[in-house]
């Protein structure tokens, strides 16, 4: 090997351990990165040319790999936005509301904006797909069936009450013709609330009468006939279906079913003794009604569902989340430290409903650590350290044989 020849290897070797020594600061600056995947260096030796009878110059080249296959620790956040996946996947995130340009990335610190889409650190759209309120997904699973989702663009859904369900006591120990009262809201089809009054009369030994009202709209078939075994559990009650007409809100007329329990069983309105000097009544009645409510909170399923909830016990899935994979995730581009973007090396990406076909699950309140092991990346700095000194070592003698054979021929 000639002394050009060692130069030109020390400078090469310079080089590479000056590589490793980025990816080993990078590393280290992003400890703390949500998502953050730590790449690692290898070295390739390279020979410029190889004979029985002569040494050639060599050198080495530096390789970065990104381990985008390895997980992180998932820790527990404080944010229901905030999202890991625990295991194969990608979520996938764009500049543009449609999902135009997708880019790829494990960091899951999402969050609200002020329009009311999820969006990651960068103003990313996280991508999801359409769905019915029951989670069924709409739209294409593909990737043109991506957009932003949002979720300021939803309400709750309304019902009109169709059934009430009455549980309680009627005192056995009444008078004929005492009455008592007990009132209840229901809905008509517009979600408005409107209060039903349920008045029960004695009129016999074991034999009661209960009218219903309304503050808007007329009851038909109002007067309901009830009965009682000797046991004080219910015999009969007649008629239990109601149609109330001519809502104030304009509202469809309803039909309502009124549900007093079984007969001969104590599920649901009873006649015992109250045990009182005045007898009283003991009630409860529960519908099956919803107004309009207001939107409380989001949450994400382990399938990626985003389901919005209501202050009127509404629930709703507004659109899934998938999971993004790729053949070969490690060949995927570094956009910036924890965002990526396809090319023919990781192959296109493939998107599932995450958990099915061998992809991870997603996990609502939690993020992925940096996969960087900073006790690792200190021994690397070391030995990078170490062969960067004996490269420069190796540069100041092939410098000073130069000085000398100089010094040799003038």
């Amino acid at each position: 090997m000639s002394i050009s020849g060692a130069l030109a290897t020390a400078v090469s070797a310079l080089s590479a351990q000056s590589n490793a020594f980025s990816n080993i600061s990078n590393n280290l600056a992003n400890v703390s990165t949500t998502g953050y995947k730590a790449s690692t260096t290898s070295f390739v030796s390279l020979l410029s040319s190889q004979s029985t009878d002569a040494s050639s110059s060599g050198s080495v080249a530096a390789n970065t790999t990104y381990n985008n296959t390895d997980q992180g620790v998932l820790v527990t956040s404080s944010d229901d936005m905030d999202l890991a996946i625990e295991g194969e996947g990608f979520f996938s995130i764009s500049k543009d509301l449609d999902g135009t340009d997708l880019l790829y990335t494990r960091a899951g610190d999402f969050d609200v904006d002020d329009e009311g889409y999820i969006v990651g650190s960068g103003g990313y759209y996280l991508m999801g797909w359409a769905t019915d309120e029951d989670g069924t997904v709409v739209s294409d699973t593909s990737s043109t069936g991506l957009s932003a989702i949002n979720v300021d663009e939803i309400t709750s859904t309304v019902a009109a009450t169709t059934e009430m369900t009455i549980t309680g006591n009627l005192p056995a120990d009444a008078a004929v013709g005492d009455s008592f009262t007990t009132t209840t809201e229901i809905y008509d089809s517009l979600g408005s609330s409107n209060t039903a009054t349920l008045t029960y009369t004695k009129t016999a030994d074991n034999t009661w009468t209960a009218v219903v009202t309304t503050d808007s709209g007329t009851v038909t078939s109002s007067d309901i006939s009830l009965t009682f075994n000797e046991d004080g559990t219910i015999d009969s009650a007649t008629p239990t279906t109601l149609t109330i007409e001519g809502w104030d809100s304009g509202a469809a007329d309803s039909s309502v079913e009124i549900n007093f329990g079984t007969s001969g069983d104590t599920d649901g309105l009873v006649q015992y003794d109250s045990g009182e000097d005045d007898p009283t009544l003991t009630m409860a009645v529960t519908q099956d009604g919803l107004p309009l409510g207001n939107l409380t909170s989001i949450s994400i399923d382990d399938d990626g569902s985003v389901i919005a909830s209501f202050d009127n016990g509404d629930e709703m899935t507004i659109a899934k989340i998938p999971v993004a994979t790729f053949a070969n995730s490690n060949g995927l581009t570094q956009v910036t430290g924890t965002i990526y973007t396809a090319n023919l090396d990781s192959g296109v990406a493939s998107f599932y409903i995450a958990g099915t076909s061998g992809t991870g699950t997603i996990a609502g309140g939690m993020l992925e650590s940096s996969t960087t092991d900073t006790s690792t990346e200190f021994s690397n700095m070391m030995t990078a350290q170490q062969a960067y000194s004996s490269a420069a070592q190796v540069m100041t003698a092939a410098n000073e044989l130069y000085d000398t054979l100089l010094n040799a021929v003038r």
